[in-house]
């Protein structure tokens, strides 16, 4: 994996970048008043956190079986929803996500 890395020039902070280029998009896509909105993140600044976006909401458990039998892998634990961000996503990801969640509100 190191070798790969190295022939593709994918440092740890170009790495950094792309998941939080991710991130940022996924939230700037939000609907306000959406099943997933920006105010029920846990953290909003992003220097904060990894590469997961974590959402406050008593239907996290719900949400996350919904989302499951859409083809979706997400993690909830307790009121909280996670959704990851990495390398081996894309904008196209981001967009028949949010298609799915639009169809959630």
């Amino acid at each position: 994996v190191y070798a790969w890395r190295k022939s593709l020039r994918l440092s740890v902070a170009r790495s950094d970048a792309y998941g939080r280029a991710l991130q940022r998009n996924f939230i700037r896509r939000l609907k306000p008043r959406g099943a997933l909105n920006v105010d029920m993140l846990v953290s909003p600044d992003l220097s904060r956190v990894g590469h997961f976006l974590t959402f406050r909401t008593p239907r996290a458990g719900a949400l996350r079986a919904t989302l499951e039998k859409k083809g979706l892998l997400v993690d909830s634990r307790g009121d909280r929803l996670r959704f990851g961000f990495g390398l081996y996503q894309d904008e196209g990801d981001l967009v028949r996500l949010h298609a799915r969640l639009d169809r959630l509100s």
